[in-house]
């Protein structure tokens, strides 16, 4: 079965991409891991890349696919593979997680390294209340 993980939010290019660019990246997306042993996945066993380029090609966002795991350690491998031949490939932004539970609550951010971490979200007992369980919602 699984656990579902929705996320919302774009992580954008810090450039306008070169074609060559779009093409590493496009050849990256949708694609597992699992195929691609070239791929440095630090050891990790990764699945499927569940990112998809905006609309305006302006960045990244989730597909939408279910059980998307892993995310953090998917962006980070883009930046890595990415910057093997484009050095200056970089991501600014943010996705937010949620959870099936409503606890579930997390950001994958870019760093000032340049790389993908995650950060919880904390409930708390102010300010904005979950409308499942109750409970406030520090954003």
């Amino acid at each position: 079965m699984g656990y579902n993980t929705d996320f919302s939010g774009t992580l954008d290019f810090t450039e306008e991409l070169t074609e060559e660019e779009e093409l590493k990246l496009l050849n990256m997306l949708g694609e597992d891991c699992r195929d691609h042993p070239e791929w440095d996945t630090l050891g990790t066993v990764l699945t499927y890349i569940d990112l998809e380029l905006t609309c305006n090609l302006s960045g990244l966002e989730w597909s939408g696919a279910e059980k998307t795991y892993n995310l953090t350690e998917k962006v980070n491998l883009i930046i890595r593979e990415m910057k093997k031949d484009f050095p200056n490939f970089e991501l600014v932004g943010t996705l937010y997680a949620q959870g099936e539970e409503p606890e579930d609550r997390w950001k994958l951010i870019i760093g000032s390294d340049g790389f993908a971490s995650e950060k919880q979200l904390t409930i708390i007992d102010k300010d904005f209340v979950c409308p499942h369980c109750g409970k406030a919602i520090e954003l």
